[in-house]
């Protein structure tokens, strides 16, 4: 009776076994986006980002038959992917859309190796935008489009507008007390101090005339 017992304890150690040996993972090692802050709509963005791969304890950096997916709410979307293995860079194609695959055997290499993906993408803030819209995603999805693995960062939030932004001030004038004199007016200020030089000009003129 221990025989059908054993066997299944040594079924789950060789599935453990597989499944350490078939792990991989991605990090988002840095991203960085320009401008920084809140943006208005049409405004020109630019997203640079260092994806690292690993394995620990596994064979290879990442999964021939999965693939790193990489989308962005981002309008008119251009990505620019250099891969980087062992400090050797290759540029990888450019393309336009929201979305950018890289197929799993583009990244898959022994996990002695170093392998990384440097990204630039650019873009425009669209429109009509979301709350919790993305201007870059990054998922690992398996043979069969589950996702494994994500990263993600949102899109910078629109500017808000303050109150006085928002409708003119409405000014309320308040009647002046009959007993408390009135203020001088700015114009008014201006023209008593043309006037008192304009005085003094006048005194002048006359001691010199006698």
């Amino acid at each position: 009776m221990q025989f059908p017992k054993l066997r299944i304890c040594l079924a789950i150690l060789l599935l453990f076994s597989c499944l350490m040996f078939s792990v991989s993972a991605f990090t988002v090692a840095s991203i960085y986006v320009t401008p920084r802050g809140e943006q208005p709509a049409g405004t020109s963005m630019t997203v640079t980002a260092a994806i690292d791969f690993s394995s620990p304890g596994g064979k290879e950096t990442f999964p021939a038959a999965n693939e790193l997916q990489m989308s962005t709410g981002l309008a008119d979307a251009h990505w620019f992917p250099v891969l980087v293995i062992d400090g050797v860079k290759t540029n990888l194609s450019e393309q336009s859309g929201s979305v950018l695959i890289l197929p799993g055997w583009y990244l898959s290499y022994p996990s002695k190796q170093t392998a990384q993906v440097l990204l630039t993408l650019t873009g425009t803030i669209p429109k009509n935008r979301s709350p919790g819209q993305d201007i870059l995603q990054v998922q690992e999805l398996d043979s069969g489009a589950r996702v494994v693995s994500t990263a993600h960062v949102e899109l910078p939030a629109a500017p808000v507008l303050t109150n006085a932004e928002k409708t003119p001030t409405k000014k309320i004038f308040t009647p002046i007390p009959t007993d408390t004199p009135a203020r001088q007016s700015p114009l008014g200020a201006e023209c008593g101090l043309i006037a008192i030089p304009g005085a003094l000009l006048l005194g002048i003129k006359r001691r010199y005339h006698f």
